[in-house]
C-alpha cells in the first residue's frame, strides 16, 4: 500500500513593525490576503497563467468523484498556531505556515513574493503592520528567506517531499492524542458527526489524500477495506471535543460566514503502529470541510 504526493510546507515567521491586533483564527485572514494579493501582482492579462487561478481558485483542475468521496480541493493550505495573545508590540512575532501541493510546488518563489507584498499591505485590518521576517522549508529546515533576502536557490532548497506511507521502523503504539488545533468538520452518514471514532478519522485522511494524489498527481495504492476494517477494531479512550465556531469576512463575496467544528482533544487505544504514517499525513494535509479556512488542522502524539 502506497500514496505519493508532491508537498512543500513553508514556515513563514512575520514580525511586527508597528503595535497590531491579531484574530484567534488567523488562518482565513491570511487566505484572504494571500488571494488579494496574488490577483494584485499576477493577474496581469500578459498571456501568461492566472496564479490566482491555479492556486488559489484552482479553476485550472476536474472534480473528482468516487463513492468514498467527491471534490475539488485546492492546492494549498494555511496553517498558524493558535495565538496566546491578541495584542502584539514592535518587534514581537507570530508564525504561521502555507503548505503547497502538487502543481502548486511549482510556484515556492512567487508565493515567497506575494506572502512578503502581502504583509505589507493591508491584512487583519493592520495596514503596514507587518513584514516577513523569515521562512524556511518545515520538512527540511533549510532556509528560504531571511531578513529581507531571499537566502539561495528556492529551486535547491524548496524540493518537494514526495510522501509515501512507509511504517514508521521499531516505533509502536498502543496509544495515541489527536488535539485538534482548529475545528474539524466531517461528515458522517451525510449529517456533521458529533464524535470522531477513530474509523472515521482514518476514513477522512484516506479521502482527503485521494482527492489530492488524483486532481495533482501522484500513486494511491490503497486497499481501503482492509485498511478500515483495522481502524473498526481501535477504541476511543478520553474524548473532551466540543463543538466551536468562528466567523469571517469573505472580501470577495462582501459577507460574513460561520464555520461549525468539533475541536478539542481525543485519545486512542489499540494496535495503532500501521497507522502512524496515515495519522502523520493527515495533520498534514488537514481533514474534513474547509481547510482552505484553516479548519481540521491537528496534532498528534503517541501516549506512553
Amino acid at each position: 500500500m502506497n500514496a505519493n504526493l508532491d508537498i512543500i510546507k513553508i514556515a513563514c515567521i512575520a514580525r511586527c513593525i508597528k503595535p497590531a491586533h491579531i484574530f484567534q483564527h488567523i488562518a482565513p485572514a491570511l487566505r484572504g490576503a494571500f488571494g488579494f494579493t496574488l490577483v494584485r501582482l499576477f493577474e496581469k492579462n500578459d498571456g501568461k497563467p492566472s496564479l490566482y487561478k491555479i492556486i488559489f481558485k484552482n479553476e485550472t483542475e476536474n472534480t473528482y468523484s468516487d463513492k468514498y468521496v467527491t471534490g475539488k480541493p485546492n492546492p494549498y493550505v494555511f496553517e498558524a498556531p493558535m495565538q496566546m495573545r491578541t495584542e502584539l508590540k514592535r518587534g514581537d512575532t507570530f508564525a504561521f505556515s502555507i503548505t503547497l501541493f502538487g502543481i502548486a510546488c511549482g510556484y515556492v518563489p512567487e508565493v515567497i513574493f506575494t506572502i512578503e507584498q502581502m504583509l505589507k499591505g493591508n491584512i487583519m485590518n493592520n495596514e503596514r503592520s507587518f513584514e516577513l521576517y523569515s521562512a524556511s522549508n518545515s520538512f527540511t529546515r533549510e532556509a528560504i528567506y531571511n531578513d529581507g533576502a531571499v537566502c539561495c536557490d528556492i529551486g535547491l532548497i524548496a524540493k518537494p517531499w514526495n510522501w509515501t506511507n512507509e511504517v514508521a521502523s521499531d516505533v509502536r503504539a498502543g496509544s495515541i492524542r489527536i488535539k485538534f488545533l482548529e475545528p474539524v468538520s466531517i461528515k458522517e452518514n451525510g449529517k456533521p458527526a458529533s464524535a470522531i471514532s477513530f474509523l472515521l478519522l482514518i476514513r477522512a485522511v484516506l479521502n482527503r489524500l485521494r482527492l489530492l494524489t488524483y486532481v495533482y498527481g501522484g500513486d494511491f495504492q490503497i486497499e481501503r477495506n482492509s485498511l478500515e476494517k483495522y481502524a473498526a477494531l481501535i477504541k476511543t479512550g478520553n474524548s473532551n471535543l466540543h463543538i466551536t465556531s468562528f466567523v469571517t469576512f469573505s472580501r470577495t463575496q462582501m459577507q460574513k460566514k460561520t464555520y461549525h467544528g468539533l475541536i478539542g482533544d481525543i485519545t486512542y487505544d489499540g494496535d495503532l503502529t500501521l497507522f502512524l504514517p496515515y495519522v502523520n499525513i493527515g495533520s498534514v494535509l488537514h481533514i474534513g470541510r474547509n481547510t482552505v479556512m484553516g479548519m481540521g488542522q491537528y496534532a498528534w502524539s503517541i501516549e506512553y
